[in-house]
């Protein structure tokens, strides 16, 4: 079966290991960086990150919430880099807050959509329409073009019936428009945007989490994550709010090595 990054969709349990561990730990030394994580954590008993050396040990960790995103005194309360570093800001829909992007989050994007479109069959040299709309300006676009650029698939303005497109995008799926199948893509705002949770295979059973790049946590269950690769505004142990289950963390009969979870409900309370 197609994959975009079969290495990284492929990992075996000890080379994950390593690779969360390691981009764990520069996540925190960066979080560190901030005054207001720096807070976070203090409030939560952790006067230092360096005693966090694996993914085990992250349940040692105080949760963030939407409200730690959000402040009148700062538009960006957790910004780990300078403002000169941003390259990107969007604001999801309804959230009282924006999330920034830099350079190497945006390229984080782009991949977590690349092996979205691998997983929902596109190939270099297909076109897909990107959806119009809300959806450009709070970011749902941009992910899904930046993922099609870097898959070597041709974006097309929605509704541009003089181009023949094979794929056609929404603001949560890509839908093969030949035979009709689609597969769901999981992302919020918070975590960069669509598609950098995870997204479904053709099995359409449950989204694969992308776990090189945002570790998951079922608690009470919630979904609770951990990004490993943003820049900008890492999150730790954000509290998503969405009501969650782990489907299997046994390999997918597509080849995907990576565990997956059923969004039971769009959010608790």
């Amino acid at each position: 079966m197609a994959m975009w990054n079969r290495r990284a969709e492929t990992l075996s349990g000890t080379e994950l290991d390593k690779v969360r561990d390691s981009r764990l730990a520069k996540t925190l030394r960066r979080a560190w960086t901030s005054e207001r994580y720096r807070a976070i954590l203090a409030k939560g008993g952790v006067s230092s990150v360096d005693g966090v050396s694996s993914i085990a040990d992250i349940v040692r960790l105080p949760f963030v919430t939407a409200d730690d995103l959000a402040s009148p005194d700062s538009p960006f309360p957790l910004l780990c880099v300078g403002y000169r570093d941003i390259l990107e800001v969007h604001r999801g829909s309804g959230k009282p807050f924006a999330t920034p992007y830099t350079k190497g989050d945006l390229l984080v994007w782009a991949e977590c959509v690349a092996r979205a479109f691998s997983a929902a069959g596109a190939s270099q040299g297909d076109r897909a329409s990107m959806p119009d709309g809300e959806g450009f300006f709070t970011g749902d676009s941009f992910g899904l073009y930046h993922g099609a650029r870097k898959a070597g698939i041709c974006s097309v303005p929605h509704g541009e019936g003089a181009l023949s497109v094979v794929y056609e995008c929404s603001h949560s799926a890509i839908r093969n428009v030949r035979t009709g199948e689609s597969i769901a893509l999981l992302g919020i705002p918070e975590t960069g945007g669509i598609g950098t949770i995870g997204c479904e295979c053709s099995r359409h059973d449950g989204f694969h989490v992308w776990e090189d790049c945002i570790y998951p946590e079922i608690i009470g269950g919630e979904l609770v994550v951990t990004t490993l690769c943003l820049e900008a505004q890492p999150l730790v142990r954000y509290r998503t709010g969405l009501k969650a289950r782990f489907v299997s963390r046994e390999k997918c009969p597509c080849g995907r090595t990576s565990p997956r979870i059923e969004i039971l409900g769009d959010a608790l309370g």
